[in-house]
Formats: C-alpha cells, structure tokens, sequence
C-alpha cells in the first residue's frame, strides 16, 4: 500500500516538473543554453578512410566527419571549405566529391539541433595511389584544413548607472561596478572573456577583453579566399566587433572594430576593444543588455599518415 502512495507521489511530482517546462504543449528550451562552450567546427577522420596501409594502383577515400559544435548559424548559411595537403601529387591524385565546399546546412546547436549540424565530405581517387620514384614504399600525410566564417554572438546583462558618484541617491538595482558575466565561452572558438566597465562625465565605458579559446587560427573576414595557402602576416589574428546597447548602437570604440581597423590578438591570441556609450536620457539606474558580435575566419587541421606499398 505504501509502496503504491509512493508511486503516485513521484509521478505527480514529474507531471507538475513537466508542466512547468512546457508551454502549448511544447517543452521549452533556453536558448542562452546553446551559446556556450568554446568549439566551432570540428573535424574527424572516419575509421578506416583512409586506412592506415595501402597499396600501389589500390582506390583511395578519405572521409571526413564534419560536427558544428559551436552556436552559429542558426539557419542554413554555413559558408566553409576543405583543403588537403601534404602529400606527393604524382602519388595521390583525388578530387572532393561534389566540391570542397562545407554543406551550408551544417547549422550550430539550437534547439532543433542540439548536438549541432552533422556531415562527411569524401576526397577520393579513383584512378588508383602511386608509389612515385619506383620506391619499395611512399609515406603520405594527408593534412585536411578547414576554412570557415564564423561569428561570437552574447548579449551579457550590465548595469547602467548614469550617475554612480551622487552624494545622496536613491536605492538602486546595481551598481556599475558589478561583475559582468561572459560565462565559460560563447558558443564559438574566439570568446569574449572578460567585461569591465566605466563611468565618466559623458558617457558609460566598457573594456571587452578577446581571446581565441580554440585550438585553431583566426583570420580575417575578408580574407577567406586566402585560406589557407595565400594567408599573410595582415590577414591573420584580426577580430572584428560590433557593440550596441539599446539606447546607443553607434558607440566610439578604439580601435574602430571595424574592417579597416579590427582588433588585434597579440600575445597568445587575446586582445581588446574599450568602446563608449553616451549616457541615456533617464537619470535612473537599471540593466540591460551589451550586445556583442564578433566577426572572423577560422581555421583548423587535422592530419593522417597513410603508408602506400608497392606490390
């Protein structure tokens, strides 16, 4: 009998759990939830493709796993590439199937992909490896790069006190000095790690910090064709930045965050932006929302040796 009221019990608790995450018989998912992490696109061989031995005249494929972790984009806009390198091209002679453009479905997490958007791209040769040079045996590193655009989008909650240094003032919902939560990672491989904010006479200051959190390079947005044979020293490491409050989205940033002027990474991949915002109309304290975008390239390598064997 008591094992039975126990029974009810759990099964009302997880009905009242349920309703309450749902709403017009949908279960509701924060979407904040998927902007984090610190991935972008990820990369796998799949086994056995290439093996690890083959021999002279055999078919060759290379399949590549292709896994967008990261949060962006939420529609079916993913613009990237695949390379291959780093073997004799009298030994391996292959073509990408259907091209060597990612599929622009390959969308970030969301709500209806929560793992991320998920493909195989196949470099193939059909005519059959070589051993070049008539060795017993050639060994082929096949380096596969990926070139892709990507964004870092957060919205973090701050606190704009037009007037914090009143000697009398009225109760307030924070303070600016409050710390500003970026969380573990936007959702993407360059991250804004940290936010600081200022206040003077005209306008409210944020110092929003920048770092490449992945294990991967960052390079322009307008570089792309360039990547990843043709890059140069000016293409690479370069952020652009777009932030906006609701009450002022033209602030004065230096640098500009723009084309012309990006920002920087130096010394292990981080750099910063300080822009300013014109103080709001109202006289009160309240928090909103910084809206911050980052704009950039990335580009990333995994690699495989495969041994070619002449019969």
């Amino acid at each position: 009998m008591k094992q039975g009221i126990y029974c009810i019990i759990i099964i009302m608790i997880a009905a009242l759990l349920l309703s309450g995450c749902e709403q017009d018989g949908e279960i509701r998912v924060d979407e904040t939830s998927y902007h984090t992490g610190t991935m972008g696109l990820e990369m796998y061989f799949v086994p056995n493709a290439p093996p690890s031995k083959v021999y002279d005249g055999d078919s060759l494929d290379i399949m590549i796993e292709l896994r967008n972790r990261g949060s962006y984009p939420e529609s079916d806009t993913f613009q990237g590439k695949l390379e291959i390198s780093g073997f004799d091209p009298n030994a391996i002679r292959g073509t990408w199937e259907g091209g060597n453009e990612i599929p622009v479905s390959l969308r970030g997490r969301s709500r209806e992909y929560p793992d991320g958007g998920y493909d195989i791209m196949t470099y193939s040769d059909k005519r059959g490896v070589k051993v070049p040079f008539g060795g017993p045996k050639y060994d082929a590193t096949f380096l596969v790069t990926a070139c892709y655009k990507y964004k870092t989008i957060t919205d973090p909650k701050v606190c704009i006190d037009p007037e914090p240094y009143k000697v009398i003032t009225e109760k307030k919902v924070c303070r600016f000095d409050d710390a500003i939560s970026t969380g573990g990672g936007q959702g993407a491989p360059v991250a804004i790690t940290r936010i600081e904010e200022r206040v003077s006479s005209d306008h409210i200051i944020f110092d929003i910090y920048i770092s490449n959190v992945g294990n991967g390079k960052v390079i322009d947005w307008t570089s792309y064709d360039y990547c990843p044979f043709e890059l140069e020293l000016k293409d690479v490491n370069r952020v652009r930045v777009n932030a906006k409050l609701p009450f002022d989205s033209n602030p004065q940033c230096t640098p500009r965050g723009s084309g012309s002027e990006p920002v920087m990474l130096r010394d292990g991949g981080t750099g910063f932006i300080t822009c300013k915002f014109r103080k709001p109309e109202t006289g009160t304290t309240f928090i909103t929302s910084l809206h911050i975008e980052l704009d950039y390239v990335y580009s990333s390598s995994i690699e495989k040796r495969v041994e070619i064997i002449k019969v």
